[in-house]
This record gives structure tokens, C-alpha cells and sequence, in this order.
């Protein structure tokens, strides 16, 4: 493919649809550009939810074709059926005939919305830029080393670079992310001294104020057991109620703050993945 999704690299197309005049520059939508070889949708682990993916018949045909995302269905093609549809990125240039709809991913940025996005074949509309994705279950670094040799065994002259798993490419994206947890753990660290500051503190007033008590109950004859048995229910009493109310607000926020980083309550990984 020409361009890795959220990277700072990206490229972009005004959209043309095929028998929809447009009556000024600012009406035209714009959607990402991707060039991509056939099973790219496959080793992404992208859905296509409706057609086909690319295979070698579209280079043979010399046919232009693209797939759309859901976004772009929406927002460009208002929702109409897309397979056949066609389109171009200027109104003087080759029509693409849309032959496949994939599922909404991350292309920019983890927080920007949802975004239209069209991928074209790589062997069709040629592209200086290349990167190579593969997918194994070997452990990283060796899948890199087989692929370096197979690279250097095909042509010596090419040489790779920027190379890395997947998770390394996260880094950068996750950056921000990852500075905000930082952040928000050592105030949660802070938290709990001062939580455990206070329970402290409430503790040694409710002895205290309850020194009286104490005192008449063991002249009565209650031992010092019972006496620590007393100030220990009260005090699990307490905690426990404050951890239960802890809990549950807990809760109520964590659902609440999950859907703000990405607009959605899926894991980083997974939405990073499928694209």
C-alpha cells in the first residue's frame, strides 16, 4: 500500500460522483486515498460488508475500481446502494467504479470521527510510496529479519526502512493517551493517600470521642478483645460503605469517560487492527 493509516503521512481526494453536477468547489466532499494490493483488506483484518475485494482480474481487465467505507456511503453517496456506483478525484479524471464496501476504521488520527476513505489497486493507479504490511505469528523481530532477506533477495538495491511490528507503529498515536494515563494514575496514587489520610483521621476521632464508652465497657468486665472487636466493626462498617459507594461511582464514570478517547466504548487495539 502507499500510506500506513495513522501516520502523519496521508492523502486525500476531492470526490466525484458519477451523474451529480456540482455547483461550486466548496460542495465537493473530500475522502482519504489509499492504494492498496489484493489481500491488504484480508491482512488488516477489515471487513468487507458488501462486494468484493481486489484480485488479480481487475489488473488483467485494466479496470478501475475502488472500495469505499461505510463513511463514504453515508456522507458522500447519501446512503444510495454503492456497488457500481462510480466516481473520480477530479471532474476530467477516470471514473472508479466502486466493487466493494469495507467497515469504518482509523485512517488520521484515534479521536478524529468517522471519515470517508476509498482504497484503489496499487497495481493500477502506481504509487512511489510503498509499505509493506504483513501479518504472522512469529514473534516481531524475526518476521522482520525473513522479510529484509526476502526484500534483498528479489532486488539488492531496495532498501527498507522505518520498519517495526504494528504495536511500535501505536507509540506515536498513543502518545497522548498514554501521557494522559500517566497523569491520571498518579493522581489516583494521590488519591488513595489521601483517602487512606482521611480514614485514618475519621478512625482516631471515632475512638477518640468513643474513649468514654470504652472505658465504662471494660469496668463492666468486657475484655480487651471484645473491646478491639467493637472498633473493628465499626471501623469494616465504614470502609466497607465507602468502598461500595467508591464502586459504584466508579462505575458510573468509567462508562461515562470510556467513550471520549475514540467516540466509541471498543479497545485500542481492535480499532486499530481492523484497519
Amino acid at each position: 500500500m502507499d500510506w500506513l493509516p495513522l501516520t502523519l503521512d496521508s492523502s486525500s481526494d476531492a470526490i466525484y460522483v458519477e451523474g451529480e453536477p456540482v455547483s461550486k468547489a466548496s460542495d465537493v466532499l473530500i475522502a482519504y486515498a489509499f492504494s492498496v494490493s489484493p489481500d491488504y483488506f484480508r491482512t488488516m483484518q477489515t471487513r468487507i460488508l458488501a462486494g468484493r475485494e481486489f484480485d488479480v482480474r481487475d489488473k488483467q481487465a485494466g479496470n478501475r475500481v475502488a472500495i469505499v467505507n461505510q463513511a463514504f456511503v453515508k456522507q458522500i453517496l447519501k446512503g444510495r446502494q454503492p456497488l457500481g456506483k462510480r466516481f473520480a478525484s477530479g471532474p476530467a479524471e477516470k471514473r472508479s467504479e466502486i466493487v466493494g464496501v469495507a467497515e469504518d476504521g482509523k485512517y488520521f488520527s484515534l479521536t478524529e470521527p468517522r471519515k470517508p476513505a476509498y482504497w484503489s489497486p496499487l497495481e493500477i493507479n502506481y504509487s512511489a510510496n510503498a509499505a509493506l504490511v504483513a501479518r504472522t505469528h512469529l514473534n516481531g523481530a524475526h518476521a522482520l529479519r525473513m522479510i529484509r532477506s526476502a526484500v534483498r533477495d528479489l532486488d539488492p538495491a531496495v532498501s527498507l526502512f522505518g520498519t517495526g511490528t504494528m504495536v511500535e507503529r501505536l507509540d506515536l498515536p498513543l502518545f497522548p493517551t498514554h501521557i494522559a494515563a500517566s497523569v491520571l494514575g498518579a493522581f489516583g496514587v494521590l488519591a488513595l493517600i489521601l483517602a487512606a489520610t482521611g480514614i485514618y483521621g475519621v478512625m482516631a476521632y471515632a475512638i477518640a470521642s468513643g474513649t468514654r464508652e470504652i472505658g465504662i465497657r471494660m469496668a463492666i468486665g468486657a475484655s480487651q478483645g471484645q473491646v478491639l472487636g467493637i472498633v473493628a466493626r465499626r471501623a469494616l462498617l465504614l470502609i466497607g460503605s465507602g468502598t461500595a459507594l467508591g464502586l459504584v461511582t466508579a462505575l458510573a464514570a468509567g462508562r461515562l469517560l470510556g467513550q471520549i478517547p475514540y467516540g466509541a466504548a471498543a479497545g485500542i487495539a481492535e480499532a486499530l487492527c481492523r484497519q
